[in-house]
């Protein structure tokens, strides 16, 4: 791929999907090195967990704006608050 060409806007596992059939295709045709391909795979791989954690946190948010403050762990399992009578 020459230097000049365009950045694949990565933002989606959609994106990353289609750069990926690219990339494979590359390789297999040639043009591509496996060292590259290797290294295109890899950070391929750590970027579409980035973009699942990120769909998590924006869940997570969601949820926690809905409820009006986020709870804190320590909060439900606090040793300190009393049982409810049986």
């Amino acid at each position: 791929m020459p230097l000049t060409a365009p950045d694949i806007a990565l933002t989606s596992s959609t994106a990353v999907g289609e750069m990926r059939a690219v990339s494979i295709n590359e390789l297999k045709r040639g043009p591509l090195e496996p060292k590259l391909a290797n290294a295109l795979g890899y950070l391929a791989s750590t970027l579409l967990k980035t973009l699942d954690v990120g769909e998590l946190e924006r869940r997570i948010a969601a949820l926690e704006a809905v409820t009006a403050r986020p709870r804190q762990s320590a909060e439900i399992f606090s040793p300190e608050r009393e049982a409810p009578a049986i």
